[in-house]
Order: structure tokens, then C-alpha cells, then sequence
């Protein structure tokens, strides 16, 4: 996120998939990360295998964007679709 700052893009365009215990985790490192419903479909394929994945592990996969104070980030809001 650091680099992503230095060259002045948004926190906005990072995103991330993770496991739904793990949301309090990335929400508490500072960059502003919430759970989206809208992620970006150039990550479809990564949804579809990691819902695979962890629906054999018994959790539900979970995509969070970048936010908070970083340059022109903005804040997602709700859950990820299940793909």
C-alpha cells in the first residue's frame, strides 16, 4: 500500500479475497479495507476457484477493497457475490 501511495493511485483500486474470519484482520491494518459486492471482474476466475476452495473448507470467500486515507481511496460496502 505504501507504493501504491508513493505513486499517488487510489487505495481504492487495491482488492483482496479472503476467508470471512479474516475480514476484522485486513480491517484493522489501517489501509481501509471493507468487504465489497462489486469486485472488479478481471478477478471472476480467482472467485470462482477460491468459492471452490473454501466451501470445501467449510468458510465463505469474501472480496475487500482498499480505502481510508490513502490517495483518493474509497470505501466498498456489503459481501461479495457467491459465484
Amino acid at each position: 500500500m505504501a507504493r501504491h501511495d508513493l505513486l499517488e493511485r487510489s487505495r481504492g483500486d487495491v482488492y483482496l479475497l479472503t476467508l470471512d474470519r479474516t475480514e476484522d484482520f485486513y480491517r484493522g491494518l489501517g489501509f481501509g479495507f471493507e468487504v465489497t459486492d462489486e469486485p472488479p471482474a478481471s478477478m471472476a476466475g480467482e472467485i470462482v476457484a477460491g468459492n471452490l476452495i473454501t466451501g470445501l473448507m467449510g468458510s465463505k470467500l469474501v472480496c475487500m477493497r482498499g480505502g481510508g486515507t490513502g490517495t483518493g481511496g474509497e470505501k466498498g460496502g456489503g459481501r461479495a457475490p457467491s459465484l
